[in-house]
């Protein structure tokens, strides 16, 4: 949450000289992390709205949309029974029933009896089964992620009804196994003492000379690494050093006073919190607050102090973008909005509700539009034919694009 303490300013240059690149950094960091709270403070206020008015103005059209649908479905099941159609309106029809149904049983919006009767329904004009359909889809999502993750969910049973749950269930399973990008590589095989030996032997000199330059990498690797953690090292040593500060100046139980030994006690609370947070940006706040530093002197620090607070605030920036994703990845698994492909920000959220909003409204237009057009024999076969009519534009537009993105050399 972001402090209601006051904000630190951007440092200034004085007499004229220019800023360093530490102090250039300091405001940089600065500059982003206002933006990160302001937009985090944004999400916490403007997501409780958006499940308000999803509950609201969203929610009910679902049931009464998949309620027209499944109208739809009984209203061509029974034709399909009753007329006399060709083999051609018969194959158009059938995977467009079970399209339908498929869409309707992926949801949530039936009773267990009227599940059953449509799975039975889709079972009916469906080569495969809806049961093999989703395995084959449960085994075709865990490749998926075996490809891209490097993890094997095994026998895990995913919900491929509900794409927010099995996300849910990867990450789940990705945190409980430790998963890190930087481990992916075991077992490739590099490093092996059967690589090593066969690359010796195919350089001869130049492979006897490897074990240097990798003892060199390893030492200039180690020489960074060492210096990564002193660094750290120091950072960390610069938030306690401000907050021991804090702590000697607010210790509640030297005052007297009951209302200064009661503002101390929050201040100390609000110090506490940021320090086992590691929030520099919140213990300088603080300083501001009850007066310890003077907001101008930040830019009298040596380079290297400055250097230690901008190793602080930068991880503090990726802490704060850290929680930016999973807001939006939150609301990505809540809602059905897996499609808006961008980057999602609080600004977007009424606009996203008015934009679903609409395009449900307008759906329920059309399917009773649909159910008054197949409703007698005739508008049925118009119906079908206008299907095989969209198929073969759309195959001809596939045709066309792959033919422009081979170029014009292969035109006939």
């Amino acid at each position: 949450m972001p402090s209601s303490s006051p904000r630190l300013v951007s440092i200034n240059s004085t007499s004229g000289q220019a800023l360093s690149r530490a102090q250039k950094r300091f405001n940089s960091l600065l500059k982003k992390i206002g933006r990160q709270r302001a937009e985090l403070q944004a999400w916490e206020e403007k997501e409780p709205v958006f499940a308000e008015q999803w509950a609201r103005d969203v929610a009910p059209l679902k049931p009464l949309h998949f309620g027209k649908v499944v109208e739809i479905i009984d209203l061509l099941d029974e034709a399909a029974g009753r007329l006399k159609l060709s083999r051609t309106d018969r194959d158009t029809l059938e995977p467009e029933l079970c399209g339908m149904m498929e869409s309707v049983l992926s949801e949530d919006v039936l009773d267990e009896v009227e599940y059953r009767r449509l799975q039975a329904l889709f079972d009916k004009y469906s080569p495969l089964s809806l049961e093999e359909i989703r395995a084959e889809e449960q085994e075709d999502f865990k490749a998926q992620v075996l490809d891209e993750f490097g993890l094997d969910l095994g026998d895990l049973d995913i919900d491929m009804r509900d794409p927010g749950a099995a996300l849910e269930q990867v990450l789940r399973k990705l945190e409980e196994q430790g998963w890190a990008a930087d481990g992916q590589e075991a077992g490739s095989g590099f490093g092996t003492p059967e690589a090593r030996r066969a690359g010796q032997g195919s350089r001869g000199a130049a492979g006897r000379a490897a074990p240097r330059a990798d003892s060199r990498r390893t030492t200039a690797a180690e020489k960074k690494r060492l210096a990564e953690e002193a660094a750290q090292k120091q950072a960390s040593r610069s938030v306690q050093s401000i907050f021991r500060r804090l702590a000697s100046q607010l210790h509640p139980d030297r005052e007297t006073d009951p209302a200064e030994r009661a503002r101390k006690t929050e201040l100390m609370q609000r110090a506490t919190t940021a320090y086992q947070a590691n929030r520099l940006l919140d213990l300088l706040e603080l300083q501001l607050e009850i007066e310890q530093v003077d907001v101008h002197n930040i830019a009298g620090l040596a380079e290297s102090q400055l250097e230690a607070y901008n190793r602080v605030l930068k991880q503090q920036s990726e802490d704060l973008e850290h929680e930016l994703v999973q807001c939006e990845m939150r609301l990505r698994t809540r809602y059905p909005i897996n499609r808006v492909q961008k980057r999602i920000k609080p600004k977007d959220l009424l606009r996203i509700l008015k934009d679903f909003r609409a395009e449900i409204l307008a759906g329920l237009r059309d399917l009773d539009e649909l159910k008054d057009r197949i409703s007698t024999a005739r508008g049925l076969r118009i119906w079908l034919k206008s299907l095989r009519r969209q198929d073969e534009e759309e195959e001809m537009a596939a045709m066309m694009a792959e033919l422009m993105s081979r170029g014009h050399s292969d035109w006939p």
